[in-house]
């Protein structure tokens, strides 16, 4: 007799990854067919579909694998929006997550079905790159890093900095890169009186003007459209925000934080929030993995722990502390330098 083999771990962590992709593809198929904003008030799949032009019966399926994945409810032939879904995918809101959903499938797994080739025969020209320092391409995605800002991202920024000894007596910031200037916004909104510049390439804070209006902040938040890495930054600042910016530009480290320097008054503090790679390039997890698409092209944008730090030591800054920081997609590395 040939005993049966006895494994000594469980197989079900091979097939849980497989059943998240599908709930992920489920959820942008529901974004794209604009599912969820039908399901403000419990509702039959048939009355869906009539409305919709949909199938009938695969709009029920597709509603009934919702649920499964806790998307939606159900109770007597009736499906609603959860919780989740009303308050993220619910196209209209403040904070819906369709567009970022959406964009960020495009980045991260954009030569991820090229991964074999790419793996024997390492990375190639690839005519449709993204070029991080166009921007029209962070224009076009202003919009929607807004929303997400807005769904939470903003706040857990605002409370770290508002954190600072430093804060209550800072009058002037500079948010650094600042797309959609949320962040701005956000820290601002957390002090009584201090004053913003949000600073991005002109086609950027044309979308950041028009969402500083629409939360009646123009009084304390100004936009400046400029390419920080070619062009002055301005002086004067208590305050210099970077998110998730300057790993962009790592190849022209040295200049830019030499202007950042340059733009802060004796006893500022110069605040950056980036991914930062540890343990020999295999963590965080969540940022390994959402960059492994950009690793296997060939394209670094990502600061190793610590690297950044080292940088701004360099600079002249006087103290630097960093450490780690959960926010919503995984975490970051957040070091405070202070002149």
């Amino acid at each position: 007799m040939i005993k049966l083999p006895q494994p000594k771990t469980n197989s079900r962590d091979l097939f849980t990854p497989m059943l998240q992709a599908i709930i992920h593809r489920l959820i942008l198929g529901a974004v794209n067919l604009n599912i969820f904003d039908e399901l403000d008030e419990p509702v039959t799949a048939d009355e869906v579909a009539r409305k919709k032009g949909f199938h009938g019966g695969n709009t029920e399926a597709l509603l009934n694998c919702l649920c499964a994945a806790k998307m939606v409810t159900k109770k007597n032939r009736r499906f609603q929006n959860s919780p989740l879904a009303a308050e993220y995918l619910r196209c209209g809101k403040e904070t819906y997550l369709g567009g970022f959903l959406q964009r960020s499938h495009q980045v991260m797994l954009q030569y991820l079905d090229d991964m074999e080739e790419l793996v024997k025969n390492g990375p190639a020209s690839q005519p449709n790159r993204k070029n991080f320092s166009e921007g029209e391409f962070w224009a076009d995605y202003a919009e929607d890093m807004a929303a997400y800002a807005a769904s939470g991202q903003a706040r857990l920024i605002a409370e770290q900095v508002a954190g600072l000894p430093e804060f209550p007596k800072m009058k002037k910031m500079l948010d650094l890169g600042a797309g959609p200037g949320m962040m701005a916004l956000a820290i601002t909104q957390a002090h009584p009186d201090m004053k913003a510049v949000v600073l991005d390439q002109p086609e950027v804070v044309e979308v950041s003007a028009k969402i500083i209006e629409k939360y009646e902040m123009q009084d304390r938040v100004q936009t400046l459209g400029r390419d920080y890495c070619q062009e002055d930054i301005g002086e004067g600042y208590d305050l210099v925000l970077a998110s998730c910016t300057l790993n962009f530009f790592r190849d022209r480290m040295h200049r830019i934080l030499g202007k950042i320097y340059d733009s802060i008054n004796p006893g500022g503090v110069f605040v950056s929030f980036h991914d930062g790679i540890r343990a020999e390039g295999t963590e965080p997890n969540e940022l390994i993995i959402s960059m492994s698409s950009m690793l296997f092209s060939g394209e670094t944008y990502n600061f190793r722990e610590d690297e950044l730090a080292s940088a701004m030591l360099e600079a002249g800054f006087r103290s630097v502390r960093s450490r780690n920081f959960d926010t919503p997609m995984g975490e970051l590395e957040l070091v405070v330098a202070r002149k």
